[in-house]
């Protein structure tokens, strides 16, 4: 794995910058939503958010309490809630600006849109914020919605600069793909390789946009041979992984099925053991365990404040979303050897 959580926000907070500077555009604004932008993304990725989100689907009471899990609500919330100023408690928070909330909690592209975005015409407020926050953990419908600036913009097409070329080297390396697999015309005006990719994108992407007229976008074609690539990879990357981990499939290619993470978990185990995680802590929680880690490694961390207006639920979820992908590893390898629940972690 060349990319992880970090690696990707430095690369979305490094093109971010960039594309800025030739806009001149506010650089540390879109550098400032770039490093926060996925502080809310669980281990394991979208696969990780998809499997918390099944199972708040899976369970009613679960649903009632917490909602849907969502990456960016996540990442809003790490940074209204979870972390902690220099020299505070965490649980706390950052005391962010709007134009930087709103660009973390806005930056997931639901919707493509091939002809370009331009600022949503309320700008920054707190009630489309909490608005969509709202929605968007009680619906599973894609939405439509567009940042407060122009430096929140370049920060969400950023963000598929840097994961899409990062995610076909990675999966080249996994030997799921080979570069000539990649469509002709994709390829042509592309090119095969991440750094050559990210400067194709990024120059489309400074001469088509207009801060004068608020609009920040890529040329038609460039646009459209973007989604195509988007979907592309869908097709023969993501979707793999996440249908073998969410147990909705048992075969994997060749590439995935020989690598250590795949070749030590089956078919839907995961899911199975997250949920088993996710029951432990809300039980260690409700029966006061101060041994278990969420105490030793969260809680005891935390704002009382913080715990004393969180259900044992969600505080289960944060902690989960929070940790390492070691970590989590970890916690489900001993889930896993114990062959019990309530185990000692």
């Amino acid at each position: 794995e060349q990319n992880n959580r970090l690696t990707h926000s430095l690369r979305v907070a490094d093109i971010s910058r960039s594309i800025c500077r030739f806009l001149g555009l506010n650089e540390d604004l879109a550098e400032a939503i770039a490093l926060g932008h996925d502080l809310g993304h669980p281990p394991l990725g979208h696969t990780g958010e998809n499997i918390l989100t099944d199972l708040s689907k899976e369970d009613p009471e679960l649903y009632k309490i917490v909602g849907y899990f969502r990456h960016n609500l996540q990442s809003l919330r790490v940074v209204d809630i979870l972390a902690a100023r220099s020299g505070a408690q965490s649980g706390t928070g950052l005391n962010l600006t709007l134009p930087v909330r709103d660009g973390i909690v806005f930056h997931d592209v639901e919707v493509d849109d091939i002809n370009g975005l331009t600022p949503d015409e309320q700008g920054c407020t707190e009630e489309r914020i909490l608005q969509y926050v709202h929605g968007r953990l009680y619906k599973l419908e894609k939405t439509h919605v567009v940042p407060g600036t122009l430096e929140a913009i370049v920060v969400r097409l950023a963000d598929v600069i840097a994961y899409i070329g990062g995610d076909f080297e990675d999966a080249i390396a996994l030997g799921l793909l080979k570069r000539n697999h990649l469509p002709k015309d994709i390829f042509d005006r592309f090119g095969n390789i991440d750094k050559n990719i990210i400067t194709a994108l990024v120059a489309d992407l400074i001469i088509n946009s207009s801060p004068d007229d608020k609009i920040i976008k890529y040329s038609r074609e460039t646009a459209e041979l973007l989604v195509k690539f988007k979907r592309f990879m869908y097709e023969r990357v993501y979707n793999v992984a996440n249908s073998w981990a969410e147990g909705h499939s048992k075969e994997l290619p060749p590439g995935l099925a020989s690598h250590p993470f795949f070749k030590e978990w089956n078919s839907g185990e995961v899911k199975i053991l997250v949920k088993k995680l996710l029951d432990k802590f809300i039980r260690d929680i409700e029966n006061c365990r101060f041994d278990s880690s969420i105490y030793k490694k969260f809680i005891d961390k935390m704002d009382p404040e913080y715990i004393r207006r969180s259900h044992s639920q969600l505080i289960a979820r944060d902690y989960i979303a929070s940790m390492t992908r070691r970590e989590f590893m970890d916690a489900l390898q001993t889930i896993k050897k114990s062959g019990q629940m309530a185990l000692q972690l």
